[in-house]
């Protein structure tokens, strides 16, 4: 989610039917379909704010977010593309990223890591561990 729009990870697990409900629902908002292979949109790009995300290209096309600016992973340190912005330029990633913890403070962000090596051996991420609450207007 950012501030003006929504979007969903099209995929064989959520098709463009399951876009549709997901716009039914959320009536009124913008709902953008991102084309992946992943499971979750969320495992390949993060919203941080002020239209700029966190990216792992490999994982997820830059060019299904017009107007953004963009805070590029290396392939190897992927799962750092899996990271939660707390306001106030803080970033929450896991720890061993050094290049990603790197970029962020390059452009301003303040990374905070967190171990999450338990959870990347079940496959979780640092999303997977916080529920969000958003303000919808």
């Amino acid at each position: 989610m950012t501030e003006e729009d929504v979007f969903v990870g099209e995929s064989k697990r959520t098709n463009a039917a399951g876009i549709q409900q997901i716009a039914h629902v959320l009536k009124g908002m913008n709902i953008k379909a991102v084309k992946t292979e992943l499971m979750h949109l969320l495992c390949g790009c993060a919203y941080l704010n002020s239209k700029t995300m966190i990216i792992a290209p490999e994982l997820v096309n830059a060019k299904s977010f017009p107007g953004f600016k963009f805070i590029s992973i290396p392939k190897e340190e992927t799962y750092a593309a899996d990271a939660l912005y707390l306001g106030e330029r803080k970033v929450l990633i896991p720890s061993g990223c050094a290049t990603a913890n790197a970029k962020l403070k390059e452009a301003g962000y303040r990374p905070i890591e967190v171990d999450m090596s338990e959870f990347w051996k079940g496959d979780g991420g640092v999303t997977c561990l916080n529920s969000p609450i958003y303000k919808l207007l």
